[in-house]
């Protein structure tokens, strides 16, 4: 899987289709690749919390 593409995807599912959840298990499938570097992990890992917290939000 190739990140970039994924990050597009994470980003239509989010601004575009408001589907966090979708968005949100992407960014975990992306986090599972072995190949991510430290950098990479942080940086989807960051992601993966922001969309938490939209979902939650988005629940209260």
């Amino acid at each position: 899987m190739h990140t970039e593409a994924a990050e597009a995807v994470v980003i239509y599912y989010e601004h575009e289709l408001r589907n966090y959840h979708k968005a949100l298990a992407l960014c975990e499938r992306v986090m599972h690749v072995n190949t991510l570097n430290d950098r990479e992990r942080e940086k989807w890992s960051y992601r993966s919390e922001r969309l938490i917290r939209k979902i939650g939000n988005a629940s209260d």
